[in-house]
């Protein structure tokens, strides 16, 4: 029987009914299975909370809070997860300046959602989260298409100061082609036209070869391409990545592998999102970037995660108004700091007691979502006390020192 969507040539998948796909190094449920509150996830990492503090607190406490006057809510999108740990980290910081986060969250696997719907509710009986703050059972992928339930559900709730992108995979991975991409262009654009004052994207994907779709990865090439023909970031771009296999002014795609690839990825999407924001006359900033590694990628830290400003340019009644950058140059600016990212692997061990004070937010953290940490520093620092040349009773012991 032809059901109410078949005018528009659509089914339920999407309408983000669908679900996400679980990455590789994570088992799948078991069908009746009680969850084990033992087992800690990759992103269960101290330097997953690290990220939260030193990138996105950073990036909300600087760009966002100062232009919220008179404004108690910080209209949050994300990708929280089933314990919502970023969430709850925003709770507390908001609660903790005198405001709140209003979020909407988007999960599409079944098991995910009813979990995160828990998580929720406990969450809405403290301070720092608007009460009509919701998780919907939707796929983010499907914002690739306006017709789909996840935009018209975006376009209901209105515009967001901060949107945070976390993928456990890659943007262009293969089963994803560009859908994606796509989805996060549309994002882009709904907020260039309906934002009032300055919002932050945090974006977080993997980025090596082996995880890329290449044939999508030939749009960040040809973007990338594109500046390689002007002067000035022709030059920057050898003088920061002098070993990048070019030929004739564009990018070797035969030759590019490794880190070589990364690079090109990276800078790609960051001039993708440049273009988006120049062609809506939004200023950009890419304010912080980093990377993390991901266990089994021969090609090194590949797990990408930026924080970019936009910043609405607003001209008042005959007022002569500075035009934006132009896209080679805010490129540019962002190619300086790109070829500087570093590891937060290698940053977080560089003071021990830095890193006491993210397992101690992060056991914290895991703690409200009910898990029992007991085993935390064992099962998850090892690495990290070894490379900090301590052992586990030095790190209790500074944790119980703040």
């Amino acid at each position: 029987m032809k059901n109410q969507f078949d005018e528009f040539g659509l089914d339920l998948e999407d309408f983000g009914l669908s679900q996400e796909e679980l990455p590789e190094n994570v088992r799948a449920p078991v069908e009746g299975e009680a969850p084990d509150e033992n087992l800690f996830l990759p992103w269960h990492k101290p330097r997953k909370q690290w990220v939260r503090d030193k990138q996105w607190w950073n990036q909300i406490s600087s760009h966002i809070l100062p232009h919220l006057t008179g404004v108690d809510t910080v209209r949050y999108f994300g990708l929280p997860g089933d314990d919502i740990l970023d969430v709850r980290y925003l709770q507390q910081k908001l609660s903790g300046a005198g405001k709140s986060v209003f979020m909407l969250g988007l999960l599409s696997s079944q098991k995910s959602w009813e979990s995160a719907q828990k998580q929720l509710s406990k969450a809405l009986d403290s301070a720092g989260i608007h009460k009509d703050s919701a998780i919907e059972q939707l796929n983010f992928d499907h914002l690739n298409d306006s017709r789909s339930l996840v935009y018209q559900k975006m376009e209901r709730v209105g515009h967001f100061d901060v949107v945070n992108l976390d993928f456990c995979d890659n943007v262009i991975a293969p089963q994803l082609k560009s859908r994606r991409l796509s989805a996060i262009k549309n994002l882009l654009g709904y907020q260039f036209q309906v934002v009032p004052r300055r919002w932050l994207l945090f974006l977080t994907t993997r980025s090596s070869k082996s995880s890329s779709c290449l044939e999508t990865f030939e749009l960040l090439a040809e973007c990338l391409d594109q500046n390689l023909g002007v002067e000035d970031f022709w030059t920057e771009y050898q003088a920061r990545f002098g070993a990048a296999p070019l030929r004739d002014r564009t990018i070797d795609r035969e030759a590019l592998d490794g880190q070589h690839f990364i690079d090109a990825y990276t800078v790609g999407i960051f001039k993708i999102i440049v273009n988006e924001a120049v062609e809506k006359r939004y200023k950009i900033k890419l304010d912080s970037v980093v990377r993390y590694g991901i266990e089994g990628e021969a090609a090194g830290p590949d797990m990408i995660s930026m924080c970019l400003v936009f910043t609405k340019v607003i001209s008042r009644p005959g007022e002569v108004v500075q035009a934006p950058l132009s896209e080679p140059d805010y490129a540019l600016k962002g190619l300086r700091k790109l070829s500087e990212m570093r590891s937060v692997d290698e940053i977080i061990v560089e003071d021990v007691d830095k890193y006491a004070q993210c397992v101690k937010q992060k056991m914290g953290l895991l703690e409200q979502s009910g898990r029992n940490v007991d085993s935390y520093i064992r099962s998850v620092c090892a690495a990290d006390i070894a490379a900090m040349r301590i052992t586990d009773e030095d790190l209790k012991d500074r944790i119980a020192a703040l």
